[in-house]
This record gives C-alpha cells, sequence and structure tokens, in this order.
C-alpha cells in the first residue's frame, strides 16, 4: 500500500494548494473592496495574506514566471491555429460517456476544468467511430448526427476555459474486450496473446469494410468540426486498429494494404487524406504514433521514422510520440535508466526523429517536474509537452507551473507490473476523471478496489445494452407483425444511419 500512501499524501498537499489559493483570492477581492472605500479616506492598505508570509506567494519554492519562458511561449502550427503555451492536455480513455456513448455533463464539466487548468490544449479521449467497435464501456462515439449535441458542449466547455480541443478518432480493432464486442475485426486473425479469455478470436476485415472503416472517421471529422472542434487527433498507436495494420505481428496481409511498410500505412494515409478532404480551413488534423511497438515482430523504430517520413508529405499539423500496446504497455511503466533520468519516456526516439523532420512533435509520457518539462522545450526537440495522468491528481498543473511553481512534481503511482498494472491502471484514471468531473477533488484508492468498480460498472454497462437490444429486437418484431406483409417495405440493406461492419 506504499503506492496509495504516496497518493495520499500528493492529494493532500494539492487539497492544502487549492485552499491557499482561496485564501488569497479572498484576500485580494477584501483588498480590491477596501482600495474602491479608500479612494475617499486616504486610508492604509490592507495587508495581502503574501505580506504577512500566509500565502502561496510567500512559498519559498516558487520562482518568477519568467524561468519557464519556453513553457509560456506560443506556438503557431502549419495551418494557423495558434497555442498560447507549450502545454497540451494528451488523450486518456475517460469512460464517462453514458450508454449510447453520448457526451455527459460530468464530461463536459471534466473539460471545463482542465481548460481553466492552464493548458493551451486539451485532446479528448479516444471517441469511437464505430458504435459497434469500442475499446471500453462508456467511450464517446462520434458516429451520427444524434451525437452533434453533446459533442458540441463539450467543444464549449472547453472554450470557455479559453483552450482549444481537438477530438481523438479511434478504431480499436483486435484491441476490444468481450465486456463490449463478442465480434472484433483486425486486419488478421492474430488473436489476444494476453488473457484470451477476455478478447474474442479477430474477424479479418476485407476490403469494403476497410473503405468503410475510412469513410467513418472522414465522417466522425466531419462531425467534429460540425460541432465546433478545432481540429482532430487519428490514434494510431497503443495496439489499436491503425496501429495492427502498420504492426508486421498483426498485419499478415498479402493484399494491397499488407505485406511492405509503404502497403501497411496505407490506411492510415487514407484515413488522413480523407479527413483531410472534408476538414474545413485551419482545422487540424493531427496523429499519434508508436515510436515501436516493443513486440518481438512488431513495429519498429525504423519503421516508425519512416512512416514519419510519410506523414509529413501528407501535410499532418502534428505528431504526438508515444509507444508500446495492451500487450506490451510501454507507454505505462519507465523505460532504460537513461532515459528514466531525462523522465520523458520516448525522449531518445524523438530526439531521432527531430533530426529527420520538421513536423511539430509533441512527447507525452513520463514528464514531472517543470525543469524538465522546460528543459525538453528549450533544446528545441521538443514543441509541445503532453500531459494526461498528472492532470488525473492535479487538474492546474500547467498553471501552476506557469505561475512560477518550481518544486511540484506529480509522480505517477506505483503499481505493480504485469498482468494488474494493465488492468488497474485505467479505471484507477478513470476514478479521479470522474471525481473531477463532479466537482470533487482526487482520491486514492487501493488498485483492487478501482478494478472491483470498474467491474460493477461494466457489468451495469452489459446488461443495459443487452436488454436494450432485445427490447429494440422485440419491439421490431411487433411492429413488422401488426404491418400486412404486402404492404411492408423492402430494402436490399439497412439505412445508412445504422450500418455497421457487424450488420
Amino acid at each position: 500500500m506504499t503506492g496509495d500512501y504516496h497518493l495520499d499524501r500528493v492529494v493532500r498537499e494539492a487539497r492544502l494548494r487549492a485552499s491557499a489559493d482561496r485564501r488569497y483570492q479572498h484576500e485580494l477581492r477584501r483588498h480590491a473592496r477596501a482600495s474602491r472605500h479608500r479612494q475617499g479616506s486616504g486610508g492604509a492598505r490592507p495587508a495581502l495574506a503574501s505580506d504577512t508570509g500566509t500565502g502561496p506567494h510567500s512559498n519559498p519554492t516558487t520562482l518568477e514566471p519568467s524561468m519557464f519562458t519556453a513553457l509560456a511561449e506560443d506556438f503557431t502550427l502549419a495551418c494557423g491555429q495558434v497555442l498560447r503555451n507549450r502545454f497540451v492536455k494528451a488523450a486518456m480513455s475517460e469512460q464517462l460517456a453514458d450508454r449510447r456513448g453520448q457526451a455527459t455533463p460530468v464530461l463536459e464539466d471534466l473539460y471545463r476544468r482542465w481548460a481553466r487548468g492552464g493548458a493551451a490544449l486539451l485532446i479528448t479521449g479516444n471517441a469511437m467511430v464505430d458504435g459497434t467497435q469500442l475499446s471500453e464501456p462508456y467511450n464517446l462515439v462520434a458516429e451520427r448526427a444524434s451525437s452533434l449535441e453533446g459533442l458540441s458542449a463539450l467543444a464549449a466547455a472547453a472554450h470557455d476555459g479559453e483552450a482549444r480541443i481537438w477530438l481523438q478518432l479511434n478504431h480499436p480493432g483486435r484491441q476490444s474486450s468481450r465486456v463490449v464486442s463478442s465480434r472484433p475485426v483486425a486486419p488478421s486473425a492474430v488473436p489476444m496473446g494476453m488473457l484470451p479469455a477476455m478478447f474474442a478470436q479477430p474477424r479479418v476485415l476485407d476490403e469494403s469494410q476497410i473503405r468503410d472503416i475510412i469513410h467513418r472517421f472522414a465522417r466522425s471529422a466531419r462531425l467534429a468540426a460540425d460541432a465546433g472542434f478545432d481540429g482532430v487527433q487519428v490514434h494510431a498507436a497503443h495496439g489499436y486498429l491503425l496501429n495492427q495494420f502498420l504492426s508486421p505481428f498483426t498485419n499478415r496481409r498479402t493484399d494491397r494494404w499488407g505485406g511492405s511498410l509503404s502497403n501497411r500505412s496505407r490506411l492510415l494515409l487514407e484515413v488522413i487524406e480523407a479527413i483531410q478532404q472534408i476538414a474545413p480551413a485551419g482545422f487540424v488534423v493531427g496523429v499519434k504514433l508508436n515510436s515501436a511497438d516493443f513486440q518481438r515482430g512488431g513495429f519498429s523504430e525504423e519503421e516508425s521514422m519512416t512512416v514519419v517520413s510519410y506523414l509529413e508529405a501528407a501535410g499532418i499539423d502534428l505528431l504526438e510520440v508515444s509507444g508500446g500496446t495492451y500487450e506490451a504497455p510501454a507507454m505505462l511503466s519507465t523505460k532504460p535508466a537513461s532515459t528514466r533520468e531525462r523522465e520523458a519516456y520516448f525522449f531518445d526516439y524523438v530526439s531521432a526523429v527531430r533530426s529527420t523532420t520538421r513536423l511539430p512533435v509533441m512527447l507525452t509520457g513520463g514528464l514531472r517536474t517543470p525543469a524538465a518539462m522546460e528543459a525538453v522545450v528549450t533544446s528545441g526537440t521538443v514543441d509541445l509537452v503532453g500531459l494526461a495522468r498528472p492532470l488525473t491528481l492535479v487538474p492546474d498543473l500547467p498553471r501552476r507551473v506557469l505561475s512560477g511553481e518550481a518544486q511540484i512534481a506529480v509522480p505517477t503511482p506505483p503499481v505493480p507490473k504485469g498482468t494488474l498494472q494493465l488492468l488497474s491502471e485505467t479505471p484507477w484514471y478513470v476514478h479521479q476523471m470522474r471525481r473531477l468531473g463532479q466537482g470533487r477533488e482526487p482520491q486514492p484508492v487501493g488498485r483492487l478496489r478501482a478494478l472491483a468498480q470498474d467491474a460493477r460498472r461494466n457489468l451495469g454497462w452489459r446488461l443495459t445494452r443487452t436488454a436494450f437490444r432485445r427490447g429494440r429486437t422485440r419491439t421490431g418484431l411487433e411492429n413488422s407483425l401488426s404491418v400486412p406483409r404486402q404492404g411492408r417495405p423492402r430494402s436490399s440493406s439497412p439505412p445508412e444511419h445504422s450500418r455497421s461492419i457487424d450488420s
């Protein structure tokens, strides 16, 4: 329980800082009222908390904001979009949509809170392009016009805090558990090597289904633009479908979608092209790419650097670097000692990529201290700093760093390695994000407790979806029995809005 004790201390300190901030803001308001009253009386200025050594600005660990000038600089993307500083809230799977995949008020309030925390850009957790192919229960789905209202509210919540917001688009492929899909799809019928009872054997995609997936990415991007998002990020990392096509370990096709690296890159590049064709002016198209899969026979660093050159030629606006898959979760653990000393998990790879491309690069993973964040930007190796898990514990971390708090460090809570790490990582952080969206503070809980809570939610999601489908089937049967056989319209295919791979 050492990890929980450590997190308890981190959260207590965060709450104390928040309380000190509230006291300081109260003193500022009192000072303003006294100043207005003093204009006609010539009275003396009342002392601020910081004057007496009790406010947050008297903390000896703070520095002047000028110490972090690189992080505070704005950044202009090739499409003309301007980010007001170098901080980005990177994507995490929030699992805070409703059972239909619609955005909820809790999800909106979570992003409103992050937007007010100082990051220039917020990238949502993976929004599914196909509602029948989910990564986890309660995923956000950007598939139909009915999603527009919720997506618009989510974009507006970020803009309320003066932050940009991009929708991350994703398709899980074979990384879809049996809880949400008994018929996952993949480039080839390669089963998941971990916990086979949790993942069904994937079905091989045919040409028409691959074309349908390209269309779905473009349609979801169009919905994002219509909803007011500033851009999209295409998720081609962490072992999801686009990464599966890139990897020779999971892509064993012999047609135009497999074999050579150029063929394995075809789906990703055609998805980007389809989105660019429907994107309005100034709308960003970014990509999240693995530096490597860290699997024997998988997507390698050398291949990744070649794909970066393809992406530069395709004209994307931003490259985010990550690594690993469900089976080799490098994105959840530290790397060898030389990289760990620099904090950033994938810094070595980014350093190599920087010499071969002019694409703006965002680095996510491992950065915990302002000094390290400033250093990677000052060096010119990284353009934008991605923060994900730290923002579930200190949602206003960017604002605190930019205001000069030099000693802020939000370590990732230590967890057991292996299967328990992978199973408990997302539920633990989902618990924190739900609390933030409800207006509460983070709350350390045991990993097993987080898993139990997650299992209960997943069971409720599954039972509700099953009941809904049965009710829909029963209603459809009753309607068909009540309509004369000759008068019933006939159609050779389902309507466009309900067509999916499973249908």
